[in-house]
């Protein structure tokens, strides 16, 4: 569930600077590694939370009467929905983007802060994605880029 964030107006006097706060893009790498290896503290049940929570979500969102799939074995691990899949569109612009998310406005759904989907990345460098959107089914593969982001232990 979401908590609702009231904005504030920031009164400014006498000309002081301001400026807003962001992440230097020289120091993605480290910004990457903080939220995959320090945000979670059991890795292997991040994902299985985290994906689980999504599948529920879509299911609720679009009324779906189908249970959510789980399948775990032989080191795998899988979420199936049967919501409406993910575009192309979506996997590209939010779905792999930190803090891009399209729950922030919703208090029904959990999350909103645009981490949970990134959640695989907690246990490894990569994990795929599978989406059946618009009666076809895509395959991607979420990969970390750069050198020096390590997984955690």
């Amino acid at each position: 569930m979401n908590i609702p964030v009231e904005s504030q107006n920031t009164v400014k006097s006498n000309n002081f600077e301001t400026s807003k706060m962001t992440i230097e893009l020289a120091q993605i790498n480290m910004v990457a590694q903080i939220v995959r290896d320090k945000i979670y503290t059991d890795k292997p049940l991040a994902p299985i939370r985290e994906y689980g929570c999504n599948a529920l979500d879509e299911h609720l969102k679009h009324n779906v009467g189908r249970m959510v799939e789980f399948t775990i074995g032989n080191n795998t691990f899988s979420v199936r929905d049967y919501g409406l899949g993910l575009s192309n569109d979506f996997v590209m612009k939010v779905y792999g983007m930190i803090g891009k998310t399209t729950k922030k406005e919703d208090a029904t759904q959990t999350g909103g802060y645009g981490l949970g989907s990134k959640s695989g990345h907690a246990y490894g460098d990569q994990f795929t994605i599978t989406s059946y959107y618009g009666g076809k089914k895509t395959v991607y593969i979420a990969m970390l880029e750069g050198e020096g982001v390590p997984v955690g232990v």
